[in-house]
């Protein structure tokens, strides 16, 4: 779970790698169950995912790690950094 806080002006993005499986990852609001955001390749040559939160998306917000295809399993690694 990660928490935008009010009057945070930068993007927050998120950065999730995988040498084992072609990662998915999705941005859930945590009160509503809405999806806000997904991303499955950050380019045709890099299977990894990457989102970008927005400031004004302040708040609780889930992140989800998958997998674009069913049973791919692995380690992976998740970065959330300022734009």
């Amino acid at each position: 779970i990660l928490e935008v806080p009010a009057g945070f002006s930068t993007p927050i993005v998120v950065t999730l790698t995988s040498n084992d499986f072609d990662t998915y990852l999705e941005l859930i609001d945590i009160e509503t169950g809405n999806l806000l955001d997904e991303n499955d390749d950050i380019s045709s040559l890099n299977l990894n995912s990457r989102l970008t939160v927005q400031p004004f998306d302040f708040g609780f917000v889930l992140i989800r790690v998958t997998t674009a295809f069913e049973f791919e399993t692995g380690s992976f690694s998740l970065e959330t950094r300022p734009e």
